[in-house]
């Protein structure tokens, strides 16, 4: 084990000691922005939608919409990011208030995803150094294999 294995397993050590740890990423775009806040002592990630006012602010966190991902739902985001299935749909029926659909899919070089009055896009674009979407994905892939081992535990 090298030196830098052994300070990695040190600090995993702590971190297990101080018990759930929760990741919080935010991605913000022009005018939409995606909010993943993902604990691992829950069954669910909750996904954050927002989008910046006329006057140029952004809606606070309680403006926008909000929405839970399962496991299963995070896999199927994984294989569309990984372009094994062409689009994602899923339809969120909360136990108040109105059902509403959760999409994902491509267009061009673009990954989108969204649900009613939002959609965020996360593009790529080597020669500008943007790889909003290698972000996303590894974020995503670190997320969905940490909620499958929290599950299997």
């Amino acid at each position: 084990m090298s030196n830098l294995d052994e300070k990695l397993d040190i600090v995993l050590r702590k971190l297990e000691h101080f018990g759930p740890h929760t990741h919080r990423k935010a991605f913000f775009g022009a005018s939409t922005a995606l909010i993943i806040e993902c604990k691992n002592t829950e069954d669910v990630c909750f996904l954050t939608f927002i989008k910046k006012k006329a006057d140029g602010t952004w809606e606070k966190t309680t403006e926008g919409r909000v929405t839970a991902f399962s496991w299963s739902e995070m896999l199927g985001i994984l294989k569309l990011l990984y372009k094994e299935i062409n689009e994602f749909k899923a339809y969120h029926k909360p136990k108040s208030g109105d059902g509403y659909s959760i999409q994902a899919y491509w267009d061009k070089n673009s990954f989108l995803i969204g649900v009613p009055g939002y959609l965020k896009a996360f593009t790529e674009n080597l020669e500008k150094g943007r790889f909003e979407v290698t972000n996303f994905t590894t974020f995503w892939e670190h997320l969905t294999n940490e909620k499958i081992d929290s599950t299997l535990k």
